[in-house]
C-alpha cells in the first residue's frame, strides 16, 4: 500500500493535483491536496519513508512566497495562464503551516525562517464581525468559505494557539450547521469551491477527534444527523462518512483503497475541477 502511494510522487516531491475541464487534464504544482497526503505519512509513516516525506516538505517550503513581511502561500506560486492566478490565501497558508508544524514535532528539517508563523496578525485582519475569516489576502471584499474556515480551525487546534480566534471561528462554524448550507439544494448553489458536503462534515469530526469539547453537544450532534441524511454520491462521499461517524465511536465500515481521480473542488470561473489521486488514497486509509 504504502510503495504504491509514494509511486505517485514526483522527482520534485509532489503529490500531483489533476485539474480536469471537458475532456482534457493538466497536472498542477498545488499545494493543497498534497498536504492532505503529506500530513498522512508524517501521522502515520514518519519512520517508514523520512526521505519521501521531508521531499514533499521542501516542496511546499519552495511554493512559498514573502508577503507584508510574513512566509504565506497562494493557489499556485507559478500560475500556468493568467486566469489561474489567484491572491495568496488563509486556506493554502494554514494547510502548509499545519504541515510545516507536524513536520517540526517529528524532527524533519525545516529552516530557521519557516519556524514561526505569527497566526494572529495574519488572520486577525481578514477576520469578518461573523467571527469568519476571508481566503484572500489582498482581496478584502472576497466572500467567505465555511471550508477555508474549518481548515484554518483544524490548524489552530493542532498548533494550540489564540484562544480567541478559535472560538470566533467555531461560533461562525456553529451557525453554519445551524443553517441550511449543507443540504443538497443550497450546497450545490452556495458552495463557493467545493463539490460534497461531506468535505466540510469530515473536517469539523477532525477537529473534534482532537478537541472533543470545542464544539457544544448541539453542534456535534448536528454533524452527526447531517452525515447521516446526505446521498453518497462516489466513492469520497463513502470515505468522508465513514470516518466521519468514526471519529464520533459510532459503527462504521472500512473503505477499500481507491486511486480514483474523484473531484474535490473546483474554480468556477474557469469551469475546472480538481482531484488527487494520492489524496484520495489517505481519505480511504483513513477508515481503516
Amino acid at each position: 500500500m504504502l510503495s504504491k502511494l509514494l509511486n505517485y510522487q514526483s522527482e520534485r516531491g509532489l503529490f500531483p493535483t489533476i485539474g480536469k475541464k471537458g475532456n482534457s487534464n493538466r497536472e498542477l504544482n498545488s499545494i493543497y491536496l498534497h498536504s492532505f497526503v503529506l500530513e498522512y505519512l508524517i501521522d502515520n509513516h514518519a519512520k517508514n519513508c523520512p526521505n519521501e516525506i521531508q521531499k514533499g516538505l521542501d516542496f511546499i517550503l519552495s511554493q512559498a512566497v514573502k508577503e507584508d513581511g510574513q512566509i504565506v502561500w497562494r493557489w499556485l506560486k507559478e500560475h500556468p495562464t493568467p486566469e489561474d492566478y489567484r491572491p495568496t490565501d488563509t486556506d493554502d497558508t494554514a494547510r502548509a503551516r499545519l504541515v510545516i508544524e507536524k513536520a517540526l514535532r517529528k524532527g524533519f528539517r525545516v529552516p530557521k525562517k519557516f519556524r514561526e508563523f505569527d497566526y494572529k496578525n495574519f488572520f486577525l485582519p481578514l477576520m469578518t464581525k461573523e467571527g469568519a475569516i476571508k481566503t484572500y489576502t489582498r482581496n478584502r471584499s472576497s466572500q467567505i468559505c465555511p471550508e477555508v474556515n474549518a481548515n484554518i480551525l483544524y490548524n489552530l487546534v493542532h498548533t494550540n494557539c489564540n484562544s480567541q480566534l478559535k472560538k470566533r471561528i467555531t461560533n461562525y462554524l456553529g451557525g453554519v450547521l445551524e443553517s441550511d448550507y449543507l443540504t443538497k439544494e443550497n450546497f450545490e448553489e452556495g458552495s463557493k469551491y467545493f463539490l460534497s458536503p461531506y468535505f466540510l462534515l469530515y473536517i469539523l469530526s477532525k477537529i473534534n477527534s482532537i478537541e472533543p469539547k470545542l464544539f457544544p453537544k448541539r453542534a456535534n450532534q448536528r454533524i452527526i444527523d447531517i452525515t447521516k441524511s446526505l446521498t453518497h454520491r462516489n466513492k469520497l462521499d463513502n470515505v468522508w462518512c465513514s470516518t466521519i461517524l468514526r471519529n464520533y465511536s459510532l459503527d462504521s465500515s472500512p473503505e477499500g483503497l481507491s486511486f480514483e481521480e474523484t473531484p474535490i473542488f473546483q474554480a468556477k470561473s474557469l469551469r475546472e475541477k480538481y482531484s488527487c489521486p494520492s489524496a484520495t488514497a489517505v481519505f480511504c486509509l483513513e477508515t481503516q
